[in-house]
């Protein structure tokens, strides 16, 4: 590769680097401008999805950088003529084209890279922090009612409701027990544990209502 039209060449395998590089910016400059429009209506950030955001901007920044450089260094190659003293400039040893003063550090950059993406895809697969309503036991109430309905019915009805989904519509439930092998179960019981008491139970497997049953 020829000098640029600042006098320096790019060294050899640093155009391959350069090009993946400012390939994978573009598209997270992309990714991070719509991930961060998405969340205007949605509840606070967490903390971790605005430091991923904000080391994606800065990923994209330098990409801009090397996005500009690699423009200019191809103008450069195309303007100059290999007669030209700048063309014929060579360094002291080999007679092989001058390298870049301060080339860019293509390394470092893409482990950054790498380690942003891997950061990235922790805090998208981070459950979101349950958000626990008030008391009200008119929607407490409601959850009662399913007993009147057979298992089938109400689990149908039910059927992948989120965590979430079962604190908006009833409430938190009385006792939270793990069911080995399987996930949790939630209870929701009307009075004193006992005869006579009304329970309404919810199967959870991977954070998703998979069965009901009451009594």
């Amino acid at each position: 590769m020829r000098d640029t039209a600042g006098g320096a060449g790019i060294a050899p395998g640093t155009w391959f680097l350069l090009v993946v590089v400012a390939g994978l910016g573009g598209g997270l400059a992309g990714a991070a401008a719509a991930s961060l429009a998405g969340t205007g209506d949605t509840a606070a950030t967490p903390v971790e999805t605005q430091a991923v955001a904000a080391a994606i901007r800065e990923l994209a920044v330098q990409v801009a950088s090397l996005q500009t450089a690699l423009a200019q260094d191809r103008a450069g190659a195309v303007t100059q003529s290999p007669s030209s003293p700048e063309a014929a400039r060579v360094d002291g040893a080999g007679g092989q084209p001058a390298a870049l003063v301060a080339p860019p550090d293509v390394a470092t950059l893409l482990q950054s890279l790498v380690a942003t993406l891997r950061d990235e895809a922790h805090a998208g697969s981070a459950a979101p922090p349950l958000v626990i309503p008030p008391a009200d036991p008119a929607r407490r109430e409601k959850v009662f009612k399913l007993i009147e309905q057979d298992t089938a019915t109400s689990t149908q009805a039910h059927l992948f409701w989120s965590e979430q989904s079962l604190l908006d519509a009833y409430g938190p439930p009385d006792q939270v027990s793990v069911l080995e092998g399987i996930g949790e179960k939630w209870l929701y019981v009307s009075g004193p544990v006992g005869p006579g008491s009304r329970y309404t139970q919810f199967t959870i497997h991977d954070g998703r209502v998979i069965q009901v049953w009451g009594q």
